[in-house]
């Protein structure tokens, strides 16, 4: 729609950058596609993305509960992961930039103005889904209830989380997107660079800081997962400070605490600087342009002093909480073999599987121990997760131990069976001889 727009107004320029934007959607689609996928998958997933029938296959997988075995990750992150990227390569930018042209040239074409309402929307709409999925799908809540379940079990109370969630992430959008439009056309270029590097160096400076840069997927190629690991956190920071997106203050991605403060950055302080920042002699009046700065940012505070108040009380901590992401998975494992239940030792085993080594590797002796107690048990169930995992090269290994442990336990009490019954043999043969020369004495 906006690609026509420009054309009928003559800005082929900004036709050209918004239909760029889509092939590098594309782009990113297809190289996490690529990715996650095993040699014999890859051609039929990257023909899917390429026919644009991707989204279409993602929801019937969702929707039938079918898992992959060819894929690295579950589905339903593989499709939360590719409307990340979609909010990247494509939606926020493009609502960025229809709306620097509108401020860059005065446009008030009512077509321009729903074409910029209606991008936010459908980004606000895509990013609450995220959250909204992960929150109430049961597997994520039976596996970290202490993150997932803040959506409230009432059917309306789930709408208005819902709602509130879509407005939320809209006006953040909104917001953003006014901001780097203003800076962009005082300062150019250099200016907007300088804004969204520094916001970046800063939030890769924390990760490192904490030793939590490493992502948590599991990519064997070492260079591979550093290179992964840099575009991933980037994607997903950019993505948090474009539309406020709440799923990301887990701490597998950018954290309560510095979620909170950037958004609060991104919301509330920064657009009221930058809209202030906007030319006297532009094309739109700066006082009115403050103004409404001013308004999205009071109308998005309101609408999320209101997400906070329908949401379920316990989870504000995910809010301002700092534990760094290894050291989540370590609670998360713990927890998982403490539990004593089939469905948590598929979780457990699932962390060594799908988990990038060094988020797990601290915890190694007590995750091998775990495995190989259980191995013989899991072995006579013949559980479909356990055949699958045992597939991946660290337990299988640890079922080699197991094995060998086993068949030496095993061994050893033959041992002690032989030696029992060689003294009750010698003890029974030397009460016989006894009554023999008993017998003969008399």
């Amino acid at each position: 729609m906006m690609i026509s727009i420009f054309i009928a107004e003559g800005q082929t320029s900004f036709a050209v950058i918004t239909g760029t934007m889509i092939a590098i959607n594309m782009i990113l689609q297809l190289a996490f596609t690529l990715t996650i996928y095993t040699r014999e998958a890859k051609l039929r997933n990257a023909f899917y993305v390429l026919s644009l029938v991707k989204p279409i296959v993602d929801a019937y997988r969702v929707a039938a509960g079918v898992e992959s075995d060819d894929s690295s990750i579950d589905t339903l992150t593989e499709v939360q992961a590719t409307k990340i990227m979609e909010l990247f390569g494509e939606c926020i930018p493009a609502l960025a930039l229809q709306t620097y042209a509108v401020l860059s040239t005065g446009s008030s074409s009512w077509k321009v103005i729903m074409s910029i309402v209606i991008s936010a929307i459908t980004t606000g709409f895509t990013s609450a889904s995220i959250s909204y999925d992960y929150d109430t799908t049961p597997s994520t809540r039976r596996k970290l209830p202490g993150f997932y379940g803040y959506v409230p079990d009432q059917a309306w109370r789930r709408m208005v989380c819902f709602m509130c969630l879509m407005a939320s992430t809209s006006l953040v959008a909104l917001v953003r997107s006014i901001t780097i439009a203003c800076v962009l056309i005082r300062g150019g270029s250099d200016y907007v660079a300088a804004l969204l590097l520094g916001e970046m160096a800063l939030y890769l400076l924390y990760k490192a800081v904490r030793g939590d840069m490493p992502y948590w997927i599991k990519i064997p190629n070492k260079l591979l997962h550093v290179f992964c690991s840099v575009m991933v956190r980037v994607v997903v920071k950019f993505v948090s400070d474009s539309c406020g997106l709440v799923q990301t203050r887990h701490p597998y991605e950018v954290g309560g605490a510095y979620w909170t403060a950037s958004l609060a950055w991104g919301a509330l302080i920064l657009p009221q600087i930058a809209a202030r920042f906007y030319p006297e002699d532009g094309p739109i009046d700066r006082d009115t342009l403050i103004n409404l700065a001013l308004v999205l940012s009071l109308l998005w505070t309101f609408v999320f002093a209101v997400f906070l108040m329908i949401i379920k009380k316990k989870y504000y901590v995910t809010f301002w909480d700092t534990t760094s992401g290894k050291a989540q998975m370590e609670k998360n494992f713990f927890a998982y073999i403490g539990s004593n239940t089939v469905a948590m030792d598929e979780a457990a085993v699932g962390v060594i599987c799908t988990v990038q080594r060094t988020f797990w590797e601290h915890f190694e002796e007590e995750a091998k121990q775990f495995v190989m107690s259980n191995w013989e048990e899991w072995e006579k169930q013949d559980y479909e997760w356990f055949r699958k995992a045992k597939q991946t090269q660290e337990i299988k290994q640890w079922g080699l131990m197991s094995t060998k442990a086993s068949k030496e336990r095993g061994l050893a009490a033959k041992v002690r069976l032989d030696d029992v019954t060689t003294d009750e043999v010698s003890s029974q043969g030397y009460s016989g001889n006894e009554g023999e020369i008993s017998g003969r004495g008399g």
